[in-house]
């Protein structure tokens, strides 16, 4: 049932009645509780169970209901009673088998039970006045029709019905409760102040190691929701074995116990697929190497345990890295992660339930956008040998990892399928094979835009062109999407400004897309922007440390 038809049963198993109420009014499920409750009136109770039957001969009303009171319930009538949904056992008295008022009875105290257990585990929503994320080198602040809602699997804010971000637990290093000051907020509110490893806003962005208030609406905690909130947090906590954090505004030492990988701070993306996985004989070819680790204060806190790594982080190895291959110029737009990256965060500006329920496009780590930031050196390039060695066909390279390769080379020379296999399915080149991996995610992520900008037409925006209470400019945002869908030199053309440069301000207004999708696609493009330059900077650092090492050693 949904969350309102929960809350209204609630009620009806409480509520006052008028006698003089038209019980035909009512849907059934209300009448079946009615029928129940020995607080009322036994002509009111009656008139109840007449009215559900009737309701239940009309079928419609009732769905199921039939099949229901037709199926034998199996005994003991104890555990059967247990094993019934909500809407069954209200239907228990109605059935021939139901043959005394204690097993009516007995039915409709499991349905109670039952009932708050599922109330205790509707999401739980908290009106938000604004939120505020700070990390190194950045902050990010929002207010308007905000709420936090709470769910079993960990917390998210909303604006309106889209997400913004999810709170997970596993990421929680510390929580405390403030209360707001008067720059804040305007009365006394709330504040909910979370440490957390990693925040994902969308498919590309993550924030790490930033601090989240919440400032909300109440200006307590007291209550059930509050009393709700707060075991979450407890349970977190008990979860990976550590304190509760205090909440105690001058303390403010992580309390959870938990260290994420080791990252930048100001990091690009989440977690990249593994890129050793090979369908081949060769020995797999490893990933670029993580970001140094910050370093640790010197204390006298416990070592802090390390969340588990991924197969990727295990398998590093020590394959020679790709920097050798690179250049001075900026790759051009078509082959730089970054005119995908926008064009998604557009899509999820625009649409965002249905871009997260997309297949996940490729991730760029702070290294690999690096890698892809300048153009190869065909100089650098080994000459690959012409006949290449046999390589079994019953091994099969990756289509877009032999586009990539191909992309490589294309200033180099011509390369043939052969070649492409030695290269990709053997260990000859690790550091070559390596590089066309990375690259091959650029055209993992052409490919499934043209059909993420199909699904966002068909199912989202298309539904809306009948909608008319939306604000946004829907009829322009369809033809906006659906050019950018068919044609590929517009959309070039619209997230760049020359062959090697992408667009840093967003190329389009309220007038455009809507006040809102403008306002999240701005947010996102300016992380983007950040992290780029960021990423540029890495890889002309590692291309000038190389030449210096080759000067050095000529």
């Amino acid at each position: 049932m949904l969350r309102d038809e929960l809350l209204a049963l609630k009620s009806v198993t409480a509520a006052p009645v008028d006698p003089h109420t038209d019980l035909t009014t009512l849907p059934a499920a209300h009448l079946a509780v009615l029928a129940l409750r020995a607080d009322l009136d036994v002509l009111l109770r009656q008139r109840a169970y007449h009215a559900f039957l009737v309701k239940a001969a009309e079928e419609d009303g009732c769905g199921g209901v039939r099949d229901f009171l037709s199926t034998p319930l199996p005994q003991p009538y104890a555990d059967s009673l247990h094993r019934l949904t909500l809407s069954q056992l209200l239907s228990v008295q109605f059935r021939p088998d139901c043959d005394s008022d204690a097993l009516a009875t007995q039915a409709y105290s499991v349905f109670l039970a039952k009932l708050d257990l599922e109330i205790v585990q509707l999401p739980l929503d908290f009106p938000l006045r604004k939120y505020t994320m700070s990390w190194d080198g950045g902050e990010r602040e929002d207010e308007g029709e905000l709420m936090l809602r709470l769910e079993e699997s960990g917390m998210k804010v909303f604006e309106g019905e889209e997400v913004l971000f999810s709170l997970e637990p596993e990421r929680v290093l510390s929580f405390r409760v403030e209360q707001s000051d008067a720059t804040e907020a305007p009365e006394t509110a709330t504040i909910l102040v979370l440490r957390l490893s990693q925040v994902d806003l969308g498919l590309y962005i993550s924030i790490r190691d930033l601090e989240v208030r919440l400032v909300l609406e109440t200006a307590n905690l007291d209550g059930g929701a509050g009393e709700r909130l707060m075991k979450m947090f407890a349970s977190w906590a008990a979860a990976e074995k550590a304190d509760f954090p205090v909440e105690d505004e001058d303390n403010i030492e992580l309390k959870i116990d938990v260290e994420a990988d080791p990252a930048a701070p100001s990091t690009a993306s989440s977690a990249s697929p593994d890129l050793a996985a090979q369908d081949s004989p060769a020995t797999p070819a490893t990933s670029l190497p993580p970001p140094s680790p910050v370093s640790e204060k010197v204390s006298n806190k416990p070592p802090r345990k390390r969340v588990k790594r991924s197969d990727e982080d295990e398998e590093r190895g020590a394959v020679e890295q790709p920097w050798q291959y690179l250049g001075e110029r900026s790759v051009h737009v078509t082959w730089h992660p970054g005119l995908y990256t926008r064009q998604f965060a557009l899509l999820r500006a625009i649409a965002p339930r249905v871009v997260e329920d997309l297949l996940d496009p490729p991730c760029f780590t702070t290294e690999e956008l690096a890698l892809l930031s300048l153009a190869t050196d065909p100089k650098t390039l080994a000459k690959l040998p012409f006949p290449p060695e046999s390589v079994s066909q019953r091994y099969r390279h990756k289509w877009e990892e032999r586009l990539a390769l191909e992309r490589i080379y294309q200033e180099r020379e011509h390369i043939n399928v052969d070649q492409t296999r030695l290269v990709l399915l053997t260990s000859n080149f690790p550091s070559l094979r390596l590089y066309a991996q990375v690259l091959s995610k650029v055209v993992k992520a052409r490919d499934m835009l043209t059909k993420a900008y199909d699904t966002v037409l068909h199912a989202r925006l298309y539904p809306r062109l009948k909608d008319r209470t939306t604000y946004d400019p829907i009829e322009r945002i369809v033809v906006l999407v659906e050019r950018l869908r068919d044609d590929v030199h517009y959309r070039n053309t619209l997230f760049s400004t020359s062959n090697v440069s992408l667009v840093t301000n967003s190329p389009l207004s309220d007038v455009d897309i809507g006040k809102g999708p403008a306002r999240r696609y701005e947010a996102e493009l300016k992380l983007i922007v950040e992290y780029e330059k960021e990423s540029l900077k890495i890889a002309r650092e590692k291309v000038e440390s190389l030449r210096v090492e080759m000067w050095h050693r000529k």
